[in-house]
């Protein structure tokens, strides 16, 4: 399984987006698009040691653990 997340280069953080089992088709959501304009969207496996939340529930980071990370919801 893998991971589609969002990354924030000025937070050094990875957001939560959707998962997915194919890795021949990287389609990545259209609306991703409109997390922000600082974010770049990209694919990455999922490490043995986490869990996806589930889609529908709000974005949580995915990487790092950070208090002041902000949520998104869909």
């Amino acid at each position: 399984m893998y991971c589609i997340v969002a990354y924030s280069p000025r937070e050094f953080n990875f957001y939560f987006i959707s998962t997915t089992t194919d890795s021949d088709n990287l389609l990545i959501p259209k609306h991703i698009n409109r997390i922000s304009l600082s974010m770049t969207s990209t694919l990455r496996p999922a490490p043995s040691n986490l869990s996806c939340p589930p889609p529908h529930l709000s974005v949580a980071p995915s990487v790092s653990h950070s208090h002041n990370a902000p949520s998104f919801t869909f």
